[in-house]
């Protein structure tokens, strides 16, 4: 576990200071040696899970017996108006995983939808053979709302709390877009387990599956941290983990963690007016005393207002502080969308950004973050088709819990290295910054606009980088025509007039082709990529968006992660991958709307702490859009 503070010093009138905590979860031993697990799958199977839906949740379900052990036990139970225990809770031998699965053959979809009780008999069935060393969890997956039984959001996250205080935890996936997000991301933290948004069917088994896997490594069990603190000090959760009372101060449930999963966690300690010096205490615990750590001191000293001020900043606990209050403030705003508060929504949004700016001034991590959620203010204050605001919340709620998208644990390997060193001859570049889309001309700019629209369709960052556009008019040189090439003398202007733009990644796109008639050029000192679209419109056969959105994939991953290098993964077979290499623009148009990731560039992205699941999505937009009638208006239009 290891601790740090924004700042150590406080006004007398008081304050709000930050305290980051990050910690490592233990190391799984072998399959063999593995804790054992109880499961009940619990399944919708109303009308509206007819067809690929359903089939898609009995293969799931089919993956979950078949790697389960005899030392296991497992049920199923399925509903819709009416619940039905499949099979009772019992060891998963053989026989009794192929009693279930052919108790799954026999589901149908019709009805309506009584989740509370699917759920609560599947808990139930959990809890009757839990013994003490088992993880007892209980999967619900469901495509609809609750509208039967007991139906009060308030009601079902009470009997959540309860049942994960009796070791039976709740992980829920919502699949489509008629689901209540809210509900089940609510059911989920306090039930201790996972939620999950399932765009479409055929993803159904991957994330069960993802989840499952997860289980059978869990390490530590309900894992806690404790934040004692005087009386008077109000300690918050900037991720939401739920809070409770506890010895003189603040027990924040973290959950199970499985093998070597890191979390970062962020508290906002509200600390009151007064003379005296603040003392905190910040300890780990688990059910089973694997995570357990003595309690570590903290000392905040009382200072006047001039030495506050003055004091040094810890300005990598305020930007996580800053990345969580995006998302928190995210999240808030789509449940006000939800509700029809669009101008709510809009104005605290605004106002977050407005808080951000100002308490960190000059740093330009935290800027972007401001201007993004000014982007989200614009959105989120209009109303939303259902499919997208479940998206910008699942991505809210996976930020919060420091959760990759694929739906795996944060671990070692899949997160950003906080403190990475550049291969040699490589600059730096601000990791979890802005990419910055810089159209040159009116002309390209509704090229421009709708590639970043595109990408942001399916999440508001790029596996968090923040995504921008701006028509930079008179500050980046242009030729008289779009037909002039480019001179190595222009193209240096160009990547001076970017640099000079707050951003991590600058990506400039212009109608001027390159003297050498290539594609891109990436300057990976200055962070700035020039693409061409010089001659698209009159000889490309996809959209040139689609080229956009692919060249802002490629390099705005240098701000994902400083062991990124596009160089590296360019490979010559052609395998319908985003990273084959093109020397003709008809194979590059052949590879938009292929738009694949291939098994060697996952594993290398994967060795440069990028996690290839959060990519296929934009891959799929890049797809989409290269599928497009192509359309480059030559009439003056603004970003």
């Amino acid at each position: 576990m290891n601790i740090g503070l924004d700042r150590r010093v406080v006004p007398s009138r008081g304050d709000v200071r930050y305290l980051a905590v990050s910690l490592e979860a233990p190391e799984a031993p072998s399959r063999n040696e593995r804790r054992a697990v109880n499961l009940a799958l619990v399944l919708d199977r109303s009308g509206s899970m007819e067809g690929k839906k359903l089939e898609r949740v009995q293969e799931a379900a089919r993956h979950v017996l078949r790697v389960l052990r005899p030392s296991d036990r497992v049920s199923t139970v399925a509903y819709h108006d009416e619940v039905k225990v499949l099979t009772a809770s019992q060891p998963a031998t053989a026989e009794a995983r192929a009693r279930a699965e052919a108790a799954l053959d026999t589901l149908e979809a019709d009805g309506s939808t009584n989740l509370s009780g699917g759920w609560l008999t599947g808990c139930e069935q959990v809890a009757l053979g839990l013994e003490p060393a088992h993880v007892g969890r209980c999967l619900l997956l469901t495509d609809g709302l609750a509208n039967r039984g007991i139906t009060s959001p308030d009601e079902l996250v009470h009997h959540a709390s309860a049942l994960r205080e009796r070791r039976v935890t709740t992980s829920t996936f919502g699949v489509g877009r008629d689901f209540d997000e809210v509900l089940l991301r609510r059911l989920a933290e306090a039930g201790g387990g996972n939620f999950y948004f399932i765009e479409e069917a055929g993803q159904i088994p991957q994330f069960v599956q993802a989840e499952v896997d997860e289980t059978l490594e869990i390490t530590a069990r309900d894992v806690s941290v404790q934040v004692q603190a005087p009386r008077g000090v109000r300690v918050v959760s900037l991720n939401d983990f739920p809070a409770h009372p506890a010895d003189g101060g603040f027990r924040f449930e973290l959950g199970s963690l499985v093998s070597q999963q890191l979390l970062e966690l962020v508290f906002e300690l509200h600390l009151p007016p007064g003379d005296e010096d603040i003392a905190l205490a910040v300890s780990l615990r688990d059910r089973d005393g694997v995570m357990a750590t003595a309690p570590v001191t903290l000392a905040i000293q009382r200072a006047g207002d001039a030495a506050c001020e003055t004091a040094p900043r810890d300005q990598g606990v305020l930007r996580l502080a800053a990345r969580l209050r995006v998302a928190r403030a995210s999240q808030a705003a789509l449940e006000q969308n939800r509700a029809g508060r669009m101008t709510d929504a809009r104005q605290g949004l605004l106002a977050e950004a407005k808080a951000l700016e100002l308490g960190s001034p000059g740093d330009d991590e935290v800027r972007a973050l401001a201007e993004q959620l000014r982007q989200k203010a614009a959105q989120f204050g209009e109303h939303m088709d259902a499919f997208s605001r479940k998206q910008f919340y699942y991505e809210s709620h996976r930020s919060l819990k420091g959760r990759a998208l694929s739906g795996k644990a944060m671990r070692k390997g899949d997160s950003p290295a906080p403190a990475a060193t550049p291969p040699p001859g490589r600059a730096m570049i601000p990791t979890g910054g802005l990419l910055l889309l810089v159209p040159t001309s009116h002309a390209v700019a509704p090229v421009v606009e709708r590639a970043a629209r595109g990408l942001l369709s399916v999440a508001s960052t790029l596996g968090g980088i923040a995504l921008s556009t701006r028509l930079q008019q008179g500050a980046l040189p242009e030729a008289p025509g779009p037909h002039a090439l480019l001179t190595k003398s222009d193209e240096r202007s160009l990547v001076a007039g970017a640099q000079s733009l707050a951003a991590s990644v600058r990506l400039v796109v212009t109608e001027r082709g390159f003297e050498d008639h290539w594609f891109s050029h990436w300057h990976a000192a200055e962070g700035v990529a020039i693409v061409s679209l010089h001659g698209w419109a009159e000889t490309a056969a996809v959209a040139p968006e689609a080229f956009i959105a692919y060249e802002a994939l490629l390099f705005g991953l240098y701000a994902r992660s400083a062991q990124y290098d596009h160089l590296a993964l360019l490979h010559r077979e052609t395998r319908g991958c985003i990273f084959d290499f093109c020397q003709l623009r008809a194979e590059i148009e052949v590879k938009l709307q292929t738009a694949d990731l291939c098994t060697a560039c996952c594993a290398k992205l994967a060795q440069a702490h990028i996690d290839p699941a959060q990519l296929h999505p934009f891959c799929e937009v890049i797809r989409s859009m290269s599928r497009r009638a192509r359309a480059m208006p030559s009439s003056p239009a603004s970003i």
